[in-house]
């Protein structure tokens, strides 16, 4: 992790961010982890996706009509490395825009454990 502080030319003013770089090998955590990059992508992005132990997951890509794009099943727990190439589920290449990513994880009984939703960019 890398701590960039950032100092505004004679405002007297100051602002911390904290950058992960993408790609890392996610760590073991109760909770989801999701790295997105690049982001806006062209042509194709990597989705690197963390399911904790108990659960299971799906992901899924709509574009801004709620239509269902694209979609990744069954995903067990552990680390998952997605790729999406900005083509919908019968190949085709889809347009530039703006796209959600939609991960949901289940608990053995089926139920909800919790879901997430990441906007993704498409350029041309």
């Amino acid at each position: 992790t890398i701590n960039l502080e950032v100092h505004y030319a004679g405002l007297g003013g100051l602002a911390s961010i904290q950058y992960t770089p993408p790609g890392r090998f996610l760590s073991r955590t109760s909770e989801m982890e999701v790295v997105c990059y690049p982001n806006p992508f062209n042509p194709s992005i990597s989705i690197d996706l963390n399911i904790p132990e108990g659960v299971t997951g799906y992901a899924q890509i709509f574009n801004l009509r709620g239509q269902l794009v694209s979609t990744y099943d069954s995903m067990n727990p552990g680390f998952h490395k997605l790729a999406w190439n900005a083509t919908d589920l019968k190949g085709r290449n889809i347009a530039a825009g703006i796209y959600f990513l939609q991960i949901n994880l289940a608990n053995p009984d089926g139920g909800i454990h919790s879901n997430k939703l990441i906007k993704l960019v498409h350029s041309k």
